[in-house]
């Protein structure tokens, strides 16, 4: 398989997000008093769509 510099850095930033999004998970879990950013550990190009996106609200 080929590759580059590029594409692996890129895969790279695209692992550590993962991480972080399981850091954010386990902080939750066991110490709820770290308040992080809503945006810790999700990509960006999800924060793009989340902010493209009207809201959906349910009446319960």
């Amino acid at each position: 398989m080929d590759t580059n510099l590029g594409r692996e850095l890129v895969y790279n930033v695209e692992h550590t997000i993962h991480h972080l999004a399981i850091i954010k998970i386990a902080l939750a879990l066991e110490a709820p008093m770290i308040q992080l950013p809503s945006h810790f550990g999700v990509a960006p190009s999800t924060i793009k769509f989340q902010k493209s996106v009207k809201p959906i609200i349910v009446n319960a």
